[in-house]
């Protein structure tokens, strides 16, 4: 701690030292004075983490050095009832610039083969003008997320027993939504909309609830997008609450586009440290 005094024109400083205990704390300040007080970097926060959605006490807790996924949980209180902790959303600034890095290189190698695609190819086979903007507009037009993909445990402990460390970084926000009993079916089906979730009921079987696929549908790339963010085309994997179930238009082309349309999906939005 430095006080810096003028006498007429002249500057002193003097050094308050608080170690040895010899400054002199009973003199006063007068005007002009000038206190100057370092900062001990050991001390200083690294920043801070956003938590909100289902959690006992939300709000923005300083980022200790070191701090994972389940100290930040802990410090907010734990989940409340309504929780769903598997649709935990992690999201980190800079996987969105990494994300948005991916998506303009994936958009410019997709555009340029569906041009050399039609300038080389036969005419009849070529894709027209409205279908090559119905392609891109699925795989780039939905917003950029900066979300992690994490698979969750029901409890903070259970997390902790996963021997994951999902370290924190200043600027992280987390959101843990509220159950949804519901699984959404989209895309080229006779009546795309939410069902109410049935423990074990297959893809299948919401496909057939929703009125089942149209003719125009790409039946052989259906794909299950997860409440956690993941992507699996398995059509026996599990169906659980907030899953969303995709299928994809077919545009008559030697191409499969479908199977780009997911892996690209896969590409974009899944872009980052996977834990």
């Amino acid at each position: 701690i430095k006080l810096s005094r003028f006498e007429g024109l002249q500057e002193q400083i003097s050094d308050l030292s608080l170690a040895d205990g010899s400054a002199d704390w009973s003199r006063k300040l007068v005007g002009r004075d000038h206190l100057f007080v370092a900062t001990d970097t050991r001390y200083q926060l690294a920043g801070s983490v956003t938590v909100r959605g289902e959690l006992r006490y939300p709000g923005v807790y300083p980022l200790a050095p070191g701090m994972n996924l389940a100290d930040a949980l802990d410090l907010a209180g734990g989940f409340t009832d309504e929780a769903f902790p598997f649709g935990l959303v992690l999201n980190r600034p800079s996987v969105t610039d990494a994300q948005r890095s991916a998506r303009q290189r994936v958009q410019a190698f997709e555009s340029r083969d569906l041009l050399q695609n039609n300038l080389g190819g036969n005419a009849d086979n070529a894709i027209p003008l409205n279908d090559q903007k119905l392609l891109l507009d699925s795989l780039y037009g939905e917003a950029i997320e900066g979300r992690l993909i994490i698979d969750m445990a029901d409890t903070i402990a259970g997390l902790r027993e996963k021997d994951t460390r999902i370290y924190l970084q200043a600027g992280d926000e987390l959101t843990v939504p509220r159950k949804l009993y519901l699984v959404q079916v989209v895309g080229a089906v006779l009546q795309p909309g939410a069902i109410f979730y049935k423990e074990g009921q297959s893809i299948d079987g919401y496909l057939e609830q929703a009125g089942g696929a149209t003719r125009f549908s790409d039946k052989e790339n259906i794909y299950l997008l997860k409440a956690n963010g993941r992507i699996t085309k398995d059509r026996g994997a599990r169906v659980g609450m907030g899953d969303v179930i995709v299928v994809p238009s077919k545009i008559e082309k030697p191409v499969d586009w479908g199977g780009a349309i997911a892996n690209a999906a896969t590409i974009i939005y899944n872009l980052a440290v996977t834990y």
